[in-house]
């Protein structure tokens, strides 16, 4: 039972067949130019996320999205706004890329903004690190670890109203809510970032987006040039993504995961879920267990045949809790006493019914030793 899919989403049957298509065909799918190899499944993605095709470039991935838009961003600001901001619960593939940029241009600044306790970036704290000297304020739509979804709508404001370029990091968000690229460069957003293998695509695919006006920074070619078939099956995931059935699909997991959260608290005593106050992905649970070591109980459930997560895949088998948590406030002790438990749009309720029998008989056995 695989109850970890934000580390990565089943890959559908439409984008497997695209990607085996493209794999074996011996010449460029038509509408192809020589300039641009991928034309026709860039103009898909393009259509799916509300962008024109030459704001869409594509890359390997969510990690080379996200550095791609940043450098192109922190690239085009001017001498005397050196000042970045970043979410501190942001992934690590946006923390680490500024700190390298920083590293490398010592001229940058780098400071993080903390979040609230309901696992949304503190928005006074943002209104105080502002300054005439910030270019860029990086911060993901949804958080990766809590599948809370972050006041968008309220930085992109404050950014506009500074002159400051923003992005965002919407790997989690892609084929769980509509994106409108042209409507969030209208809002004040600069950049974002996704990923295939979030969405339904193959492993390996991933596209930034960012306004013609910027000039990639970055130096790797577009994906187009080197993974034909990822690009086919990423504008097939995204362009499936967005019909009714799957909206509704992914609207039912809201119901279900709320109802496992209620009764995993009414079985047991100490269960908290982190961000339940604030708007949080439909499919994303976060508990903290108190009183057990989370990492004790995601090997307990390995053993059971059950997927789930202490937090970021791109972390795991680090000794330390999870920054992004105690970016939120939690202590080092909390931070490690947290679940992940992601599920994917269909979950028959079955299947949470038995994960939920089989959490509440490892948490007990756990806190009984």
């Amino acid at each position: 039972m695989n109850v970890d899919r934000n580390a990565a989403a089943p890959v559908t049957a439409g984008a497997w067949e695209a990607y085996a298509t493209a794999a074996a065909a011996s010449s460029p799918p038509a509408g192809a130019t020589p300039a641009d190899p991928a034309a026709p499944w860039r103009q898909q993605i393009a259509v799916a996320l509300g962008a024109s095709p030459a704001e869409v470039h594509l890359c390997s991935g969510g990690t080379e999205a996200n550095a791609r838009a940043l450098a192109t961003q922190v690239a085009a600001l001017a001498p005397h706004r050196r000042h970045l901001l970043v979410a501190a619960i942001d992934h690590a593939a946006v923390r680490n890329t500024l700190a390298c940029l920083a590293q490398q241009d010592p001229g940058l600044e780098v400071e993080q903004v903390p979040a609230a306790a309901d696992g949304r970036l503190c928005l006074r704290s943002l209104r105080q690190r502002l300054r005439p000297q910030t270019g860029l304020v990086a911060m993901c739509w949804a958080c990766n670890e809590t599948g809370v979804l972050q006041p968008l709508t309220a930085v992109a404001a404050l950014c506009r109203a500074q002159g400051v370029a923003l992005h965002t990091d919407a790997v989690q968000v892609a084929g769980r809510q509509r994106i409108d690229f042209a409507a969030l460069q209208a809002l004040g957003v600069g950049s974002l970032a996704i990923s295939g293998h979030k969405v339904g695509a193959v492993g390996g695919i991933g596209a930034a987006l960012w306004a013609p006006t910027l000039v990639d920074a970055y130096g790797l070619p577009d994906a187009a040039r080197t993974n034909l078939p990822g690009c086919a099956s990423l504008a097939a995931a995204l362009t499936a993504a967005q019909r009714p059935q799957a909206w509704a699909a992914y609207a039912q997991l809201a119901a279900r995961r709320d109802g496992f959260e209620a009764a995993l608290q009414a079985a047991l005593p100490g269960i908290e879920v982190l961000g339940v106050t604030a708007p949080r992905l439909a499919n994303t649970s976060c508990l903290r267990v108190t009183g057990c070591e989370a990492d004790g109980l995601l090997m307990a459930l390995d053993l059971q045949g059950v997927a789930v997560s202490t937090g970021s895949a791109c972390s795991s088998g680090s000794l330390e809790p999870s920054p992004i948590l105690m970016g939120m406030g939690l202590s080092k002790e909390a931070a490690r006493q947290t679940l992940r438990i992601s599920l994917a749009p269909g979950e028959e309720v079955a299947t949470i019914e038995r994960l939920t029998a089989l959490l509440i008989g490892e948490i007990e056995r756990f806190r009984a030793l």
